[in-house]
């Protein structure tokens, strides 16, 4: 695991992350409202720029690429305890 994270509660934004490569380290259920995707990264700088880009809406992703992260952050969601 690397030293630091970033936490990521929204859904979208976090399949986004994943679709471009950048890994989840663990869950954080701390919060009983929420679950927090722990992103890890080598650069700060290009995660915080995903991130941005994200929200600006200037980023583009295969579909079928989405759909397949998606996929597999339901499926760590609901079976990782």
């Amino acid at each position: 695991m690397k030293d630091e994270t970033i936490p990521v509660s929204d859904f979208t934004l976090a399949t986004f992350l994943a679709s471009q490569g950048y890994v989840i380290e663990y869950l954080d259920r701390s919060d009983p409202e929420r679950v927090q995707f722990c992103f890890s990264f080598d650069s700060k700088e290009s995660f915080m720029e995903a991130m941005n880009a994200f929200w600006r809406g200037e980023t583009r992703v295969e579909p079928k690429q989405f759909h397949n992260c998606q996929k597999f952050l339901k499926n760590r969601l609901y079976n990782e305890k």
